[in-house]
């Protein structure tokens, strides 16, 4: 049988959302790509928490800062000058 339509598919609540909010405008990631940032969120936890622990702060201060400071910077990489 022969589809001449779509299939009808509802829509999401959250299409909306995701539709406005977007950390990197400019590049559309893959599931390889959304790992490769958490991975690097999750080292600069890493190098928060030994920060932490190395000048006396609290150390889940040094961790969400840490991973904080590297979402910041692969945000301010992702606004950068467009490619067209």
């Amino acid at each position: 049988m022969e589809r001449r339509y779509a299939t009808y598919r509802p829509a999401s609540r959250w299409r909306p959302l995701r539709s406005r909010v977007r950390l990197f405008p400019g590049i559309r990631l893959n599931l390889i790509g959304r790992t490769a940032v958490v991975v690097l969120c999750l080292a600069g936890a890493g190098v928060g928490y030994a920060g932490g622990r190395l000048v006396g702060l609290p150390v889940g201060l040094g961790m969400v800062g840490g991973g904080l400071a590297v979402l910041a910077g692969l945000v301010a990489v992702g606004h950068g000058p467009s490619r067209h």
